[in-house]
């Protein structure tokens, strides 16, 4: 008689349960179909603009690289999108001028600190398929850490909240052993308590990146490749060092007149991973771009957390901004040696820029360049 109540009582608590889930599933499958009409009637919408301003952004494409040629010093590749339309993408310098091979719109570039979205968008991925939480503190991947740096989370590295300073020293450590990188990089003195402010670290995307490598079976590089680069199509998208990047359209590196390799063939290791290190081309930023509009890399929830600001204007790998138009602007620049990066998408605009050089000698043209662009292509 007991035994049956038990059931009984169980299957009273069961039931409702599994039908409210039943009921969250149908809702959630409701919700995301409507966004993904919403998108579909986006994209016509966009089709239609495209033909009906296709003189006008035909026009604004010739202003834009006349624009262009009066930097006379740039080296690199610029895309402008605007109404779904490339009307802008162009190659301009050389790539390797040894050989004399010009830059073009398919020359693969060092992203620098652009591949902090990637890696942001790597641990939400991640948080989806239950494997981490963004809440999740570092005492729960290094049991023995400093007491300081034991409850920073991995929202706090992601949003570089977590009191890691800007400067960071490897000291000795070997570069290849992952955990001896990360207990380095967290010697160094907190710049404040984690989660009181803002403070841009490198350091924050070190160890998000050996953190993504300890909870996924192929570790951090194949993860990139087959959870973000692979669904959103990012064909001639990879990591340094990658034996699949066409080493033929791979930018030199330049700096103050010395020329360090390519943007393909360059060290990487911990203490770059995560941080650092993504090479792409300004066509498959477009991809990226798309394939965030979708939800084939991410799904809506993971998105609002990663444009999701917390101090600073920073959210998750990415700046979010304010556009000349007062829209908003979803932007992040980059640097390396022998590189600089600057992206950004206007969604309400429905305009996107991209600016890769392989010179840095300057390292405030990307900025100049992309103002100008920005200025013709998202007008007041």
């Amino acid at each position: 008689m007991r035994t049956t109540t038990a059931l009984l009582c169980l299957i009273l608590l069961v039931v409702p349960a599994l039908a409210g889930e039943k009921a969250d599933k149908r809702k959630a499958e409701k919700a995301r179909k409507e966004r993904q009409d919403a998108l579909e009637d986006a994209r016509k919408a966009r089709k239609k603009r495209a033909k009906a301003n296709k003189k006008t952004n035909e026009e604004l494409g010739e202003k834009l690289n006349e624009v262009m040629k009066s930097f006379t010093d740039f080296s690199g590749a610029v895309l402008v999108v605007k109404d779904g339309m490339k009307i802008l993408e162009q190659g301009y310098g050389l790539a390797d001028r040894d050989n004399e091979r010009a830059n073009a719109a398919d020359t693969l570039f060092d992203l620098g600190s652009l591949s902090k979205q990637f890696t942001a968008a790597a641990a939400l991925k991640l948080e989806t398929e239950g494997k981490l939480s963004t809440d999740d503190k570092l005492s729960k991947f290094w049991s023995d850490l400093p007491e300081d740096k034991r409850e920073i989370t991995v929202h706090q590295l992601l949003t570089h909240t977590g009191g890691l300073a800007r400067k960071y020293d490897f000291g000795d450590v070997d570069s290849r052993d992952r955990d001896a990188v990360v207990r380095q990089l967290l010697k160094t003195p907190l710049a404040h308590e984690p989660g009181s402010a803002f403070e841009y670290s490198n350091s924050d995307y070190f160890i998000l990146a050996a953190i993504i490598d300890k909870q996924t079976p192929k570790g951090f590089d194949e993860y990139l490749r087959e959870s973000i680069f692979k669904p959103a199509e990012l064909k001639s998208t990879g990591l340094t060092g990658d034996e699949s990047l066409d080493r033929k359209k791979a930018a030199a590196r330049y700096a103050n007149g010395e020329q360090r390799g390519t943007s393909v063939d360059y060290g990487w290791h911990w203490g770059f991973r995560g941080a650092t290190g993504v090479i792409s081309t300004v066509g498959d930023l477009w991809l990226w771009t798309l394939a965030l509009e979708d939800e084939e890399v991410l799904n809506f929830e993971a998105k609002e957390k990663l444009w999701k600001v917390e101090k600073k204007d920073y959210a998750c790998g990415w700046e979010i901004l304010k556009s000349p138009r007062d829209t908003r602007k979803i932007h992040h620049s980059g640097a390396a040696f022998g590189a600089l990066a600057w992206y950004a998408w206007y969604p309400e605009d429905d305009v996107m820029i991209a600016v890769l050089l392989n010179d840095a000698s300057d390292t405030q043209l990307h900025f100049r360049v992309a103002d100008a662009l920005e200025a013709a292509a998202v007008s007041k």
